[in-house]
């Protein structure tokens, strides 16, 4: 008998679930083998461990009176409170960074769509080499770095035409 079939068989062993003649065989192994009877041992240890009487653990002389006060409580929330309560625990509330990351994808995605448009609706003679900025691409006329679709830059642009004129 091998390590690997000692291995299948050990619980089996340890429960009393296999014939005399595969106890006998495991047992010669583990007589041998000290890595297997290492193994064996922490096993039923694991086990008698799990059997053993443990104390059980007294609630706290108060904790009935906590217990009672709580659920009186939650009755005289009104009905919607109880509600959205319940769903709280089937919802799950992102986390800081779980937003912010989110919020940076959709904004990656959005500003990539715009740019692949621009870039598709502008042909290739409106585009200059030296110029293939982001503001010819989205087709943005601007005025001094401010696209004039902004408020800031209709109201510069039209300060500039009021002077001009």
């Amino acid at each position: 008998m091998n390590c690997n079939e000692v291995g299948k068989n050990i619980h089996k062993l340890l429960d009393g679930e296999i014939s005399d003649e595969l106890k006998g065989r495991l047992a010669s192994h583990l007589g041998q083998c000290a890595g297997c009877q290492t193994e064996y041992q922490s096993i039923q240890t694991f086990q008698d461990l799990l059997k053993s009487d443990v104390a059980l653990v007294q609630p706290s002389a108060s904790f009935e009176r906590v217990f009672w006060q709580k659920v009186l409580e939650q009755e005289s929330r009104p009905w919607y409170w109880r509600v959205l309560g319940s769903l709280e625990a089937l919802l799950p509330v992102p986390t800081t960074s779980q937003m912010a990351l989110a919020l940076l994808f959709s904004l990656m995605i959005g500003s990539g769509g715009g740019f692949y448009t621009a870039m598709k609706q502008t042909s290739s003679e409106d585009i200059h080499v030296s110029h293939h900025t982001l503001q010819t691409l989205s087709g943005f006329s601007e005025h001094k770095g401010l696209p004039l679709v902004s408020v800031a830059g209709v109201y510069f642009n039209a300060n500039l035409e009021e002077k001009t004129s």
